[in-house]
């Protein structure tokens, strides 16, 4: 979780114009690491999902 948290950091300065998209994935990350780590794998994954959806629409 680490990498991603790292990864992260990277790429949401280059999303500092995209405020909405940036709260979106933030909120999203932190549920999903407060889910894998409360043991509820399926809202992590669907959190995950999300924040993947999300960032495939900006490609």
């Amino acid at each position: 979780m680490a990498d991603i948290k790292d990864l992260w950091g990277k790429i949401r300065l280059q999303l500092l114009a995209d405020e909405e998209m940036t709260k979106f994935i933030d909120e999203k990350l932190q549920y999903m690491f407060s889910a894998f780590e409360c043991g509820d794998n399926d809202g992590g994954r669907t959190a995950a999902w999300a924040i993947y959806n999300a960032i495939n629409k900006l490609r």
